[in-house]
């Protein structure tokens, strides 16, 4: 009747048990009940029982039985904590994240796109964060019933949070989404103006960008070929800054829903930039492979001119270049 506590792995079934997909609460319950009920017709059996004339002491079987009973039971136990502190974890990392944006200093259009992103999402989170909350709050309970208090402390599962801890956090993220929805409406106008500004700003600097190519580029270097790849990287360099700027004020147009600028100077130059690059990079592989080749190409000939002469003494074949140098030896004659 208990045969499979002690006879069958532990491993096995945890790892059979794990790979079931989208386990809930009631199948760890149905476990952790499963070996409960084994328990308790463990402690159900008499420790003595009478054989005729015979009187059996069963204490120490039972204590056996019992501690299989348990090795099963914990195991199951320490699944269940595992799940319970992932989405513990899982819960808490998303509020937290929510607030760190909620606080975040808007300073520029990409960190006012990033604060309105996240509104959004509390605002679609608010629907469904009970669904999210619920299951965790399932999987607490039922560790809580299955640990002692000396078990929960061992396992530091105090420190993982309440129902009453995420509801009190999510609303403060309610609160403070509220406010700075607020504050978006009421500085509109401002962070508007900005964006005006940042986008003539950046006609400005892509207008010196052109200049600068045309006068001063990479195709224009003359010389040596690592003046124009060190100029190339410069050009790189101030593009990709441009570029950036560019996706920031397109976030805000996005926000604002204003009319896209467009920078056609800034496009042409990166385009050709990359296809500049392309080619260098192939020039300086080229050469690395020509340089390469040079090597080898010299070790032939030096092999050409040697001798190999076969050494009666040594039994080696051995190879000797003309200015009497040797470059080694065979051992086996056969290998020749």
């Amino acid at each position: 009747k208990f045969r499979s506590i002690y006879i069958d792995s532990i491993e096995k079934r945890i790892k059979e048990f794990n790979q079931k997909k989208n386990k809930t609460y009631t199948d760890y319950e149905e476990k952790l009940n499963q070996y409960n009920g084994i328990q308790a017709e463990i402690d159900g059996i008499s420790d003595k029982v009478n054989m005729g004339a015979v009187e059996l002491d069963l204490t120490k079987i039972k204590a056996f039985l019992s501690k299989f009973c348990r090795d099963w039971k914990n195991a199951y136990i320490r699944q269940l904590l595992l799940i319970t502190r992932d989405k513990s974890r899982e819960i808490g990392g998303e509020l937290n994240r929510y607030q760190e944006m909620l606080n975040k200093k808007v300073e520029g259009i990409a960190d006012l796109q990033e604060v309105v992103t996240v509104i959004e999402e509390i605002r679609k989170k608010e629907g469904t964060i009970e669904e999210q909350i619920k299951p965790y709050c399932l999987f607490s309970a039922l560790v809580r019933q299955q640990f002692s208090e000396s078990d929960i402390e061992k396992y530091k599962f105090a420190s993982t949070s309440t129902k009453e801890e995420f509801d009190k956090q999510w609303k403060e993220i309610l609160l403070k989404a509220g406010q700075s929805r607020d504050d978006f409406k009421n500085n509109q106008l401002e962070y508007k103006r900005k964006l005006y500004e940042d986008a003539r700003n950046l006609s400005d600097l892509v207008k010196t960008l052109k200049e600068d190519y045309d006068k001063d580029g990479p195709t224009h270097q003359k010389g040596r070929v690592e003046d124009a790849i060190f100029k190339l990287g410069a050009f790189r360099g101030r593009v990709s800054a441009l570029n950036a700027k560019w996706d920031a004020i397109k976030k805000g147009e996005i926000i604002f829903n204003t009319s896209k600028n467009e920078y056609p100077d800034l496009k042409e130059i990166d385009g050709e930039l990359s296809v500049l690059g392309t080619l260098y990079d192939l020039y300086s592989a080229v050469r690395a492979t020509k340089e390469d080749w040079k090597e080898i190409l010299f070790m032939e000939i030096i092999l050409c001119k040697s001798i190999l002469k076969y050494s009666e003494v040594s039994r080696r074949w051995v190879v000797f270049f003309p200015n009497g140098a040797i470059l080694g030896s065979i051992a086996r004659k056969e290998r020749l």
